[in-house]
């Protein structure tokens, strides 16, 4: 039986995914991590309720957008993302995408606005 937690968490991720494929920007805060296994290099997001996606399969994609700067990347992970709790965050970025939107690493934290976009194989 889960726990009250665990239903609220997984409340949250689907009305999350819900709101993304109503064709919706969510916005939020948002962390870095290094990379995802085959993915090392590429700039890429891990969302909740994602999954581990190896390079060479249909992918979904995402257009990330923090301050003036946006990009297309694919959903190759999950992220526990901290849901219900102070820390919650609505993604995970892979340190190229950091790079790649100009953000600080130092920083740590950002505000983003996400919103799906077609999938395709890479």
């Amino acid at each position: 039986r889960r726990s009250s937690a665990s239903a609220t968490s997984s409340a949250w991720v689907r009305g999350y995914w819900r709101t993304l494929r109503a064709g919706k920007a969510v916005r939020g805060r948002a962390s870095w991590y290094p990379s995802t296994r085959t993915w090392h290099g590429f700039a890429a997001v891990a969302l909740p309720g994602g999954r581990y996606r190896p390079r060479g399969t249909e992918t979904q994609f995402v257009k990330v957008c923090a301050k003036t700067r946006c990009a297309t990347v694919p959903v190759v992970d999950y992220c526990d993302c901290y849901i219900n709790t102070a820390n919650s965050r609505i993604a995970d970025l892979s340190l190229p995408l950091v790079r790649k939107l100009r953000l600080k690493r130092s920083q740590g934290i950002y505000t983003i606005t996400i919103r799906l976009v077609p999938a395709r194989v890479l």
